[in-house]
């Protein structure tokens, strides 16, 4: 019975996509447009301590 549940669950959250691009687009937009800013150290630290469990 849990297995059918899980199934269920699992086939249509595998037909979404990896990445919402509509969502990357409005970043973009909002990042061009000068509405949000980035800070390249931070988010360079982030990456590293996502792949690798350290800065």
């Amino acid at each position: 019975m849990d297995s059918q549940l899980l199934a269920q669950a699992t086939q249509p959250l595998s037909a979404l996509p990896d990445v919402d691009m509509a969502k990357v687009e409005q970043i973009k937009a909002a990042l061009n447009r000068g509405e949000i800013s980035l800070d390249v150290d931070a988010l360079s630290s982030a990456i590293l301590q996502f792949h690798t469990g350290h800065e």
